[in-house]
């Protein structure tokens, strides 16, 4: 995608009806967001616009990294094509910030709505993915590499703007070294490698454990008292009919 095909406006977050009356103006394809508290990495919407052209989707996020402010990083395991983590949405438990969401501007003129304002308790990106999910029909798709860095506030209470900003220099930098790019993406590899082996040692440990329940249940049901028990609850059950 050239720099002639990327057209950019700056509306203030919580603004929804400004939001709204840019997407009105808007000529382009896709919609992108950029917070002013994130950074996306070179690649991401060429990533982003390569995954709606190759699912047809009309509403595609990159997976979300965290940096925490402890000096961390945290990918979060979402894919909104799967109904589980779209209901995440609905219980103040979103995984995709404004920044790693992305649709067509088509998918939006379907809306209801659109753009509006955020009323107490609900958070902005949050507020407006809902109207895609409850869309009918609606496609979601999840890129296959992480392109964007999340700064969330909640654990920098007591930062400093400049502190802020510091950190956003950094990473800026960072994201725009091949090789310190490289590095974090392989960081976030191996701690994905990490975790999936976590998981299939616990799965295992479930496997068994439900097995094992299986085998007592079925010792539980050959016994006296059990089939004892059985016929009072058939006899109550029978006579609660009368």
């Amino acid at each position: 995608m050239s720099k002639q095909q990327i057209t950019s406006a700056k509306i203030r977050r919580p603004s929804g009806h400004f939001s709204h009356a840019t997407m009105t103006e808007a000529r382009g394809r896709l919609v992108f967001y950029l917070s002013d508290d994130d950074l996306w990495f070179p690649e991401h919407i060429e990533t982003m616009t390569a995954t709606f052209d190759a699912t047809g989707a009309d509403f595609v996020h990159a997976p979300p990294v965290w940096r925490l402010g402890d000096g961390s990083y945290y990918r979060w395991i979402v894919d909104l094509a799967k109904k589980p983590y779209r209901q995440l949405i609905y219980r103040h438990a979103n995984r995709v910030p404004l920044s790693s969401g992305s649709h067509t501007l088509a998918a939006y003129r379907a809306l209801p709505e659109g753009w509006r304002v955020t009323p107490p308790g609900e958070w902005t990106d949050a507020w407006m993915w809902r109207q895609f999910a409850d869309q009918p029909g609606t496609k979601f798709a999840c890129s296959d590499r992480p392109t964007v860095l999340h700064f969330p506030s909640s654990g920098r209470e007591s930062w400093t703007v400049d502190e802020r900003l510091t950190e956003l220099a950094d990473h800026t930098a960072m994201l725009g070294d091949p090789r310190r790019r490289l590095e974090l993406l392989m960081q976030l590899f191996e701690a994905d490698q990490e975790r999936l082996a976590w998981f299939e040692t616990h799965n295992w440990d479930l496997d068994d454990w439900l097995e094992n329940r299986q085998e007592l249940i079925g010792h539980m049901r050959e016994s006296k008292r059990w089939r004892a028990g059985e016929r009072v609850a058939q006899l109550r059950r029978r006579f609660s009919r009368l």
